[in-house]
């Protein structure tokens, strides 16, 4: 028998499947990765945001509370408000109509305005001097900066003496 040759050892080769398998989980690894890292870069992103509305909280509580303020403060001063510019337009009334000219004043508040009727007695010689001398007053009324709607009506002659009644109807805005 023929001594053996010694054969040169071979190599042997990984399947091909084996390498496409390694290449596939290294793939995966580094998308693995990537997608760790734009995760953690999105928490920082969102703590980040957080921090500011946390710090930003005090100023949406500093914000409630001065209005809260302001609110108080208007609804407080209401009634003040509204007995003030009712004094005043009585004050600025009394400067157009003589005292015994004025029969009767109602005046109604709302939340920016006030609603008032004012019954006046004219006297006059007749019907027509009496008219003639409102008309005056009137415009006179009309001249009035903080007055948005004025109308009247004719209610005819004055039960106790000569003259004629005439109501007038408005709004004024609160100052």
């Amino acid at each position: 028998m023929a001594p053996q040759e010694a054969r040169p050892s071979r190599r042997r080769r990984p399947p091909p499947w084996l390498l496409a398998l390694l290449l596939v989980l290294a793939a995966l690894s580094v998308l693995l990765r990537v997608e760790t890292s734009r995760r953690r870069k999105d928490i920082r992103k969102l703590r980040a945001e957080y921090a500011s509305l946390v710090q930003a909280r005090p100023i949406a509580e500093t914000k409630a509370r001065r209005a809260r303020f302001y609110m108080t403060r208007y609804f407080r001063g209401y009634p003040w408000l509204v007995s003030h510019n009712a004094a005043d337009f009585i004050r600025r009334l009394g400067g157009i109509f003589r005292p015994r000219q004025i029969l009767d004043l109602q005046i109604d508040p709302g939340m920016h305005d006030f609603r008032f009727q004012l019954t006046v007695g004219i006297g006059g010689g007749d019907a027509g001097a009496a008219l003639w001398r409102f008309a005056g007053l009137y415009e006179t009324l009309r001249g009035f900066p903080d007055i948005t709607q004025l109308s009247f009506a004719e209610k005819g002659p004055a039960y106790s003496g000569p003259g004629n009644i005439f109501v007038i109807s408005g709004r004024a805005d609160l100052q």
